[in-house]
């Protein structure tokens, strides 16, 4: 029988180096199913993971199966930025969900 809580709790504490704490702290498992031998593990960023994507699912995948010796893991990857909402309660800009401030540092 597979405990799944322990499979959430080893996932739950994997440090994530990029984003420099644990995924509980980080907030990003979405989903954990267990079917057999199989453990699919939904995680989703609130940033883009493009260049990312491959080096956590094999980190990832190496750390569970430390623990977990025989299972067999899929790591499904996804991200969404999601919209900011300002304490202020000010009006937002009609059809502006971010706004990325580039700044060049050349001075004046």
């Amino acid at each position: 029988m597979i405990d799944e809580s322990a499979i959430k709790t080893r996932i739950e504490n994997y440090r994530d180096p990029v984003l420099g704490c644990d995924l509980k702290a980080a907030r990003v498992l979405r989903g954990l199913t267990v079917e057999g031998d199989r453990v699919t593990v939904n995680i989703r960023t609130g940033f883009p993971l493009k260049n990312y994507a491959g080096q956590l699912r094999q980190s990832l995948t190496e750390y569970l199966a430390e623990a977990f010796p025989g299972l067999d893991f899929a790591i499904d990857l996804d991200w969404k930025v999601e919209p900011h909402v300002h304490a202020s309660q000010t009006d937002a800009l009609k059809g502006v969900k971010n706004i990325i401030a580039v700044a060049s540092g050349k001075g004046g």
